[in-house]
C-alpha cells in the first residue's frame, strides 16, 4: 500500500523559500518522525538506499495545480503533501495524529497552524488500466516540478559500444545527471520503485527490454521543456537541474503490446503519487499522466 499524509496549513506571514518548497516539506518529514521514532528518522536521514518515502512540494490546492517554488503571501492556505511505502512510518503518522501532535508545523523557521489533516491509503494495483485503448498509440507526461535522472558510469559506457575495455576499467564508480525525458530512463527509475516498495516478483528486465528497444519513444514537446537550477542552501554550494515541461510519447504500431502498453500505464499512474527519478524525496519529479484520447490531434506518434 502507498500511505498518503496530506494538512492543509494556514499562512498568517509571508515565507520565502531558498529556490523551492519541496526542501522544506522533507524537512517537515523529518521533524514529524523525530517526535516519535527518532532511531528510524536517523536511519531514514542517513541511509544510502532507496527512500521508502516522497513528498510533494506545497501547492494552492490539494489537485495540485499550482506548486509552490519560492514565496507565499499572508492569508493563503497550502497543502502539505508526504507519502510512503513504509508501514512503520503510517504507523509514526496515525501516532502522532491520535495524540494532537500535527497542529503546527514549522517552515523556513516559522510555525503555522495546520487547519485539516487527512490520511489516505492508494491501492498501487489499481492503478493498473483493464483497458488501455487510450493509449495504444501514445501519451503525454507533464512534469510538473524539476525533473532528472541518474545514469551510472557502467550504464553510460555499455551504451557507447566502441570504448575500449581498458577505458572502462580505468573509470571511477560515478553518477551521471541527465536532465532530459528519455523513456529508458523514466521507466527504468518507475520499475525500481515498484520492485523495491511493491511487488518484488515484477517481471521488470522484460519490459525495460521493450521500451530499449523504442516500445516508447519521444514523439515531441511543442511547448519545449525548461531546465533550472535549484539551491538547497544558502550558502552551500548544493544544487540540482532538473526539467519541466509536457512531453508527448508514442507507441510504435510494430511493438505495441497490449500487456506491455498496461504495465507503463500503471507505472506511470504510480509515478504520479511516487515522483520520477532522482530528490523524490525534495519534491522534484512529481508529473501527470495524460492518456493519449485527450491529446488526440495534438500531436502525432
Amino acid at each position: 500500500m502507498i500511505f498518503e499524509l496530506q494538512a492543509r496549513i494556514l499562512v498568517d506571514r509571508p515565507i520565502r523559500f531558498q529556490s523551492f518548497s519541496g526542501f522544506a516539506v522533507r524537512g517537515v518529514f523529518y521533524e514529524l518522525l523525530n517526535k516519535v521514532d527518532v532511531n528510524y528518522s536517523d536511519l531514514l536521514h542517513m541511509g544510502k538506499s532507496l527512500a521508502p518515502f516522497a513528498v510533494k512540494p506545497l501547492s494552492f490546492d490539494i489537485a495540485a495545480t499550482r506548486y509552490v517554488f519560492r514565496h507565499i503571501f499572508p492569508h493563503s492556505n497550502v497543502w502539505l503533501r508526504i507519502l510512503t511505502f513504509d508501514r512503520r512510518v503510517f504507523e509514526a503518522w496515525r501516532r502522532i495524529l491520535t495524540e494532537g501532535m500535527l497542529e503546527r508545523v514549522r517552515l523556513v523557521g516559522h510555525e503555522f497552524t495546520v487547519v485539516e489533516i487527512r490520511l489516505v491509503i492508494h491501492d498501487p494495483m489499481a492503478l493498473f488500466p483493464e483497458n488501455t485503448a487510450e493509449s495504444d498509440a501514445g501519451f503525454r507526461v507533464k512534469f510538473e516540478t524539476p525533473t532528472f535522472f541518474r545514469m551510472s558510469s557502467s550504464s553510460i559506457t555499455s551504451q557507447v559500444p566502441k570504448i575500449s575495455k581498458v577505458s572502462i576499467r580505468n573509470l571511477k564508480p560515478a553518477y551521471r545527471y541527465v536532465p532530459l525525458p528519455l523513456p529508458s530512463l523514466m521507466f527504468r527509475s518507475l520499475a525500481r520503485l515498484w520492485t523495491t516498495f511493491v511487488d518484488p516478483t515484477f517481471n521488470y528486465r522484460e519490459f525495460l527490454e521493450w521500451v530499449d528497444a523504442g516500445g516508447i519513444a519521444i514523439s515531441g514537446f511543442p511547448g519545449g521543456i525548461y531546465t533550472q537550477r535549484l539551491y538547497e542552501h544558502p550558502t552551500l554550494n548544493k544544487w540540482v537541474v532538473g526539467f519541466t515541461g509536457t512531453v508527448y510519447y508514442s507507441i510504435p504500431e510494430d511493438l505495441r503490446q497490449k500487456r506491455m502498453v498496461r504495465t507503463a500505464m500503471g507505472l506511470l499512474k504510480f509515478g504520479e503519487l511516487s515522483n520520477v527519478g532522482g530528490g523524490r524525496t525534495a519534491g522534484f519529479g512529481s508529473m501527470k499522466l495524460i492518456p493519449n484520447q485527450r491529446v488526440k490531434g495534438r500531436c502525432s506518434s
